[in-house]
């Protein structure tokens, strides 16, 4: 999905509303914790209040939570309970949350660039399911089996639209990929950077 601006109302903020100007626009990437929503570095997460890397979150979550290692991959409990944003099917709209954990691992393969004819890049790992538009309603694949021309669904100015990809570029690329656990969503939302 791709987003371009959110309103968050009536949450705990020193403010009544919180607008997030979101010029670039924001894509979520969905699916239950754990199954593959691998993202690079580099990839910006949304918080209410703006945006950050998320291996910047990562390290945030290390000097203040709980750290457990196992082989090449790592996880992270953090006391603090990061707020950022997800997106909630049922209710169909953007909700602040708390991360319940993050999982960091080493990765040596395939990082795919999903680039729409509408201008947006996703780069995600190939197992990473993303939401696509066919005959009958809509079917969560992997981003390994997108093809040109498929019927990527974008969250823009508040709705669901449909983009088409243009290309699927595949790169290797040699070193840590992250994802986001939060309890009851399995979606966090990633901006364009």
């Amino acid at each position: 999905m791709y987003l371009t601006k959110i309103e968050i109302r009536n949450f705990k903020s020193i403010l009544d509303r919180q607008v997030i100007n979101l010029s670039r626009g924001l894509t979520v990437l969905t699916g239950r914790n754990g199954s593959g929503k691998c993202v690079a570095p580099w990839t910006l997460i949304a918080q209410p209040w703006g945006e950050i890397r998320i291996e910047s979150v990562f390290k945030e979550a290390c000097s203040n939570g709980l750290n457990i290692r196992r082989g090449e991959f790592e996880y992270v409990v953090p006391f603090d309970k990061t707020k950022i944003l997800s997106y909630h099917r049922g209710l169909n709209k953007c909700l602040e949350t708390s991360i319940s954990a993050l999982f960091r691992k080493s990765y040596d393969g395939l990082l795919l660039k999903l680039k729409t004819l509408s201008g947006r890049v996703i780069e995600v790992t190939p197992e990473h399911k993303i939401a696509v538009s066919i005959a009958d309603g809509l079917k969560w694949v992997e981003a390994s089996s997108l093809t040109p021309d498929s019927k990527i669904l974008v969250f823009e100015r508040g709705r669901i639209i449909i983009d088409i990809l243009d290309r699927v570029i595949k790169e290797r690329w040699a070193g840590e990929v992250y994802d986001i656990y939060v309890k009851g969503f399995g979606s966090y939302i990633i901006g364009d950077g």
